[in-house]
C-alpha cells in the first residue's frame, strides 16, 4: 500500500484556495450578529435616555411646585412678622381693640370669619307631607316614584 501523499492534484473539489479566509456565508452571519448587537445596544441607550428625560421632566415639575410653595411660605413668614398680623391676632384672640374702635359681635359667624358677605341665613326646611298623602300621590300618579 502506498502512503498518502498530498499533492495539488489530489485535493477535494470543494476545497477553497489557501488565502481565501472565511466563507461568504460565515461572513454574512458574523455581520448580521455584529449589526444586531450594535442595534440592541443603540435601542437600549435610546430607551434609557427617554426614561431619563421623563424623570428630569417630573423632577423639574416637582421643583417648580416646591419653589412656588417656598415663595408662598416666605411671604407668609414675612406677613406673620409684620405689625398688621400681630394687631389682627391680638384683636381676634385677646379681644383687644385700639382706642376709638367699637367691637360688634354677630351671632352665627365664626370668630375667624370677618366678612359679612359670607354669612348666609339658613332657609327654613320644606315641610314634608304626612305619610298617607305621600302614598296617595304615589298610587294615583301625582308623584313619580324615584328609585
Amino acid at each position: 500500500m502506498r502512503p498518502y501523499v498530498h499533492s495539488p492534484y489530489t485535493h477535494n473539489a470543494r476545497r477553497r484556495p489557501a488565502g481565501s479566509g472565511l466563507s461568504p456565508r460565515t461572513l454574512l452571519i458574523i455581520g448580521i450578529c455584529l449589526i444586531s448587537l450594535s442595534t440592541i445596544g443603540l435601542v437600549k441607550t435610546i430607551w434609557e435616555n427617554h426614561n431619563l428625560d421623563q424623570w428630569t421632566t417630573e423632577l423639574n415639575k416637582e421643583y417648580a411646585i416646591a419653589n412656588e410653595e417656598n415663595t408662598k411660605l416666605k411671604e407668609d413668614l414675612n406677613y406673620m412678622g409684620s405689625l398688621n398680623y400681630h394687631d389682627k391676632k391680638a384683636k381676634e384672640t385677646l379681644n383687644m381693640k385700639e382706642p376709638g374702635e367699637t367691637v360688634i359681635t354677630i351671632k352665627g359667624i365664626e370668630a375667624g370669619n370677618t366678612k359679612l358677605s359670607d354669612f348666609k341665613p339658613k332657609a327654613p326646611p320644606t315641610p314634608v307631607p304626612p305619610n298617607y298623602v305621600q302614598w296617595y300621590n304615589v298610587f294615583f300618579g301625582k308623584e313619580q316614584v324615584k328609585f
